[in-house]
């Protein structure tokens, strides 16, 4: 292949690279029809933590739970098996009850292989996908509508699925969604199956904006604790818990890159579905910042904790048998003894200590410290992008980038078990700091205490809180732990407003609500956000009509510098070829020319005599032989 034509060829696979990485920024904005990956991700530290797993640990289930996420639909390279594994079109009770009865057997013996094979990674992977199924269970099915707090919002139900194993008879109608993106299971699908949804509408309780999702989201973190206790208990049965304790501080190659990646390309993905990130609700998509990143992760070779994962299949255990496959009345799972999975003590004092934002500000106009009393609006701070980092004891707490919107729905839960209460009255250190997202630079830290003398710490502010008299020490002082009752932070340019109260884990009363989906659907409880914020704005008509416009922007801000640049490549490759064509066609007539020339010179020397008559012309060799 000549030199030119390799280079156009280049140019135009090049163009088509780019153009399959755009779809697949597309394609990653469908990743999450599952609790949104910020909440899945604090969900598996809350619980890892409490187990005493180690950080590289607890990070590697992390990414490993979001991949079940990314390569369901999110990916090019989709593996069709992640997609059985999110609880969806399961279509009543029993089917529900079989799908985690077959799973609980899938798992078992899966865990009994690991550990005999002493393969930490196996257990790791299994664990990982595992807890993102049974997570997934009470985001996607009627659970918390038809099990709620039972008329009272100052504690948390706790009773989950298996509660009721033994006595599913008096269980009501338990069903979930549709997914809309999981070709496999089409088949399963009912007229009157509620699809998923995303923000705005469907059975899903995904994200913090959706009604029901605090109870989904403590359904899920209890659901968790009695998988993993009952992982433990199979584990331990063969070995007395040598390898389970020897696998929670196993060394792992570095997780970060991957973390750092699948935590980043959540909160950027823009799909044009109203869904402008997908970390923890709407609002923090950012279309050239996925794309590259997606870029980054395609064409990077991938990690050992990725590569092991596809090599090895280990999620392939769970699904065999399949639990969809051995969900009908006349298969031997339907009617099985589920393996020992205890429900979860609700009597033992768990509680949930949670901070809530209300409100967040920033400007570069004029001092806020001098302008209290004005009333701000989107377009005064719809030039920046902020997000919070909050750490409540030792866990930190990413919420997401919120442009030009005032109430964001920011909630960040931490789940506190007996032991970690010490006294009557158990302290908690938080630390909150608000940032900038800026476009290339660093994030910057936003000064949220200029007002409160004497900070601890630069910028943010570090808070002592009592978990049960709800009083707060340190830079915050007195007691803000409603949404009427406030605590006021700022600086010269930004301001937050949040509180933090304490809600209990019990048994919140145990009458299950008898109805299905309608009209009699009790109301939300009034202290959780969905209930104070109302559905997000890209719900309405013109929020949605101000992020079609922001998905199109975003858009075009990919298209264009892409589309620029390679056609300049590819113009120039055209140039390149012309001229060198040219150069070469030059040469050739050079090279001739110079030919002549010398072939002149060197014939001078030899020239033939004037042919005065024909016979002087006869001669028997030729001059050009003579010459030579």
């Amino acid at each position: 292949m000549t030199r030119p034509l390799q280079l156009l060829l280049e140019q135009f696979q090049a163009l088509r690279m780019i153009w399959m990485m755009v779809m697949i920024v597309m394609m990653v904005g469908k990743e999450v029809e599952a609790f949104d990956t910020g909440h899945h991700e604090d969900l598996m530290a809350n619980i890892l933590m409490q187990f005493n797993f180690s950080q590289k640990i607890i990070e590697a289930t992390q990414v490993l739970n979001w991949v079940n996420d990314f390569y369901s639909i999110g990916s090019v390279a989709i593996i069709e098996d992640f997609q059985y594994l999110h609880c969806d079109a399961l279509r009543n009770t029993s089917e529900s009850v079989c799908y985690m009865k077959t799973i609980a057997q899938n798992m078992k013996r899966g865990v009994e292989q690991m550990t005999t094979q002493n393969d930490y990674f196996g257990m790791i992977s299994l664990l990982s996908f595992s807890l993102h199924a049974i997570q997934d269970f009470y985001t996607h099915s009627t659970w918390p509508e038809t099990h709620t707090r039972a008329g009272t919002c100052d504690c948390y139900r706790t009773d989950t699925l298996w509660a009721y194993m033994d006595n599913i008879s008096g269980l009501p109608d338990i069903f979930s969604d549709k997914c809309e993106g999981c070709p496999v299971l089409e088949s399963r699908f009912v007229p009157d199956m509620i699809p998923h949804g995303v923000y705005c509408d469907g059975l899903n309780k995904d994200s913090i904006v959706r009604p029901n999702h605090e109870e989904a989201y403590i359904y899920a973190y209890i659901a968790s604790l009695e998988w993993l206790f009952a992982c433990y208990s199979w584990s331990s049965a063969i070995d007395g818990g040598s390898f389970w304790n020897r696998m929670r501080v196993a060394e792992v190659d570095n997780p970060d890159r991957d973390w750092d990646t699948a935590r980043k390309i959540s909160l950027w993905v823009t799909d044009g579905r109203g869904a402008y990130g997908h970390w923890k609700g709407s609002g923090s998509g950012w279309a050239l910042k996925s794309l590259m990143k997606d870029l980054w992760w395609t064409l990077t070779p991938d990690s050992q904790l990725i590569k092991s994962m596809k090599e090895s299949k280990t999620y392939q255990i769970l699904l065999t048998p399949n639990p969809y496959d051995e969900c009908d009345p006349s298969s031997s799972y339907f009617n099985a003894t589920v393996p020992p999975i205890s429900s979860y003590n609700i009597t033992n004092g768990m509680k949930a200590v949670y901070v809530r934002t209300v409100e967040i500000f920033k400007t570069e106009e004029f001092d806020l410290t001098a302008n209290l009393s004005r009333n701000f609006t989107n377009a005064d701070a719809s030039a920046f992008s902020l997000y919070a980092r909050i750490t409540i004891a030792n866990q930190t707490y990413i919420e997401p980038t919120q442009k030009g919107i005032l109430r964001p729905y920011w909630t960040s839960i931490r789940v506190f078990q007996p032991y970690e209460l010490v006294g009557d009255d158990p302290t908690v250190t938080i630390d909150y700091f608000l940032y900038q997202e800026n476009s290339w630079n660093d994030d910057s830290v936003e000064d949220i205490h200029a007002l409160q003398k004497g900070s601890t710490i630069p910028s943010g502010l570090r808070m002592i809180y009592h978990i049960n008299s709800h009083e707060i020490e340190g830079d915050v002082q007195g007691v803000y732990d409603s949404y009427d009752n406030v605590y006021l932070a700022q600086g010269e340019l930004s301001y937050v407003k949040f509180y933090i109260t304490t809600v209990d884990l019990s048994s919140c009363g145990t009458d299950l609500y008898w109805g299905k989906l309608d009209a009699n659907t009790p109301p939300q409880c009034p202290n959780t956000a969905f209930a104070q914020n109302g559905l997000p704005r890209i719900c309405s008509v013109s929020g949605r009509a101000a992020a079609d416009k922001e998905f199109r922007n975003s858009i075009l801000a990919v298209v264009f510098p892409v589309g620029y640049f390679f056609l300049g490549g590819l113009l120039a490759a055209v140039f390149w070829c012309i001229s060198k064509r040219r150069k070469s066609n030059r040469t050739s007539e050079h090279d001739m020319a110079s030919a002549t020339l010398g072939l002149r010179r060197r014939l001078s020397f030899v020239a033939p005599p004037e042919l005065d008559t024909p016979e002087q012309g006869r001669r028997e060799t030729s001059p050009l032989l003579i010459a030579n």
